[in-house]
């Protein structure tokens, strides 16, 4: 399952910051300066996402959240309190496993996508300002053809997206590992 995943960095043909967000441009400007750089500014940005409101998290990822997104965690609480309770723990000593993904998207994945040899159910809301609608494009062209199942969705945003089409994704993972039949409680 790939839901609102990002391309490989040097994936040739794609502007990889091309649909970002303004605070995802300047994370990745951050970490192309190397790690002590987007250690600094993943450390400036934490106190805005650590012990926050709701409110206060999609306040400080607005350039990040498009409309779907917002809509979405309106619709379902309970989203915008996982966010603030993950952001919580996750970020309660450093930030040292922000700055760990940030450098890893830039990075080389230490494989080739041809060498997939499972199925692939790809998601990609064409408003992700998280990870853009031409990164899905992009693997959607590139991800090996015959075991590919490519959702590219208008109008969906990065958290709406899954939130969306949640049960069709449990669903289509059953049928791919063989369980059919009786909906997962």
């Amino acid at each position: 399952m790939c839901v609102a995943a990002v391309a490989p960095y040097d994936a040739e043909g794609l502007d990889w910051l091309e649909g970002q967000g303004q605070d995802n441009v300047e994370e990745t400007e951050a970490s192309l300066k190397g790690e002590p750089t987007m250690a600094a500014f993943a450390e400036a940005q934490r106190p805005a996402m650590v012990g926050n409101t709701v409110a206060g998290v999609i306040a400080a990822m607005d350039s990040i959240l498009p409309f779907a997104d917002k809509a979405a965690m309106a619709k379902h609480p309970h989203l915008g309190q996982h966010l603030v309770e993950t952001n919580n723990v996750g970020l309660a000593t450093s930030a040292d496993g922000w700055v760990d993904d940030s450098m890893a998207f830039i990075k080389p994945w230490g494989f080739e996508l041809s060498e997939i040899k499972v199925p692939v159910f790809l998601y990609q809301g064409s408003v992700d300002a998280m990870v853009p609608f031409g990164h899905g494009k992009w693997l959607a062209e590139h991800l090996p053809k015959e075991k590919l199942k490519v959702n590219l969705i208008e109008g969906e945003g990065h958290i709406s997206v899954f939130v969306e089409r949640e049960e069709e994704m449990v669903s289509q993972l059953l049928k791919a590992a063989g369980v059919q039949g009786e909906k997962q409680q």
